[in-house]
């Protein structure tokens, strides 16, 4: 599992554990400073709902932990600004079509979106469509500052 800072041990486990309970949304998004290791909460939460074993962590043993840790995860992708410029909707657009498809491994599909401040008025309105129809097994998490 991705190390976490002290301060982030709680708010992990209470987002872990609603998941094992099937209660978590299916949208998160958390408000936090730079380098507080928001990036770090979520990644750890990502592989955790990727594994195929039980537990309050990631096994590191199974498929979809080595694909997680090589960061190749086929059901794992990552929305964020491109050198320097704001998310653009055809960003926006890819991830949709992505989502749109089955997913290859242990059947959940997570989107990480960096900086959502950063997305433009289109894009924002595309993620919007997205994110109001939600598809059972798929996760935004989404970081903003």
């Amino acid at each position: 599992m991705t190390a976490l800072y002290p301060w982030l041990m709680p708010i992990y486990h209470q987002i872990a554990q609603t998941f094992d309970e099937g209660l978590g949304h299916h949208a998160v998004l958390i408000k936090a400073d730079s380098g507080l290791g928001v990036e770090s909460l979520f990644n750890a939460l990502a592989q955790k709902i990727m594994c195929v074993a039980q537990g309050d962590k990631p096994c590191g043993q199974c498929h979809s932990c080595h694909l997680m840790q090589a960061r190749s995860h086929p059901d794992y992708h990552e929305l964020s600004p491109i050198d320097g410029k704001d998310i653009g909707v055809d960003q926006v657009r890819d991830i949709n079509e992505m989502v749109a498809q089955h997913a290859q491994q242990n059947g959940n599909k997570v989107v990480y979106v960096q900086g959502a401040e950063r997305l433009t008025e289109a894009a924002a309105n595309a993620l919007l469509k997205t994110l109001e129809e939600p598809r059972p097994k798929y996760l935004f998490f989404t970081s903003n500052r």
